[in-house]
């Protein structure tokens, strides 16, 4: 909920999702996908890098919707805020793998 000029929040979990003023995170999609890396993840990658003397390899990259792990919700006439951030909290995450 919000605006350009003042800035959006998490709309309740009870408002209708077509009555959202946007959906996504616009301060994070103005940003590249190195500035969408937290520090702290940032400073966690080199101390790996460092501990492992460059054996161990990090390669953060941005998930895509292949990989989510809770669908999104179908829009429909009754779906509400609540329901697609709950999605929307499931499928913000770190995976970490090993090959």
């Amino acid at each position: 909920m919000g605006n350009v000029n003042d800035g959006y929040s998490v709309a309740p979990d009870e408002t209708v999702f077509s009555k959202c003023d946007v959906v996504g995170n616009p301060a994070d999609e103005a940003l590249s996908a190195a500035q969408r890396i937290p520090l702290q993840f940032a400073n966690l990658v080199g101390g790996v890098r460092n501990a492992s003397r460059g054996s161990v390899d990090v390669q953060p990259s941005a998930g895509d919707a292949t990989t989510i792990i809770t669908p999104y919700p179908a829009v429909a006439p009754g779906l509400t805020a609540g329901e697609w951030n709950r999605a929307g909290g499931a499928n913000n995450r770190v995976e970490i793998r090993v090959h």
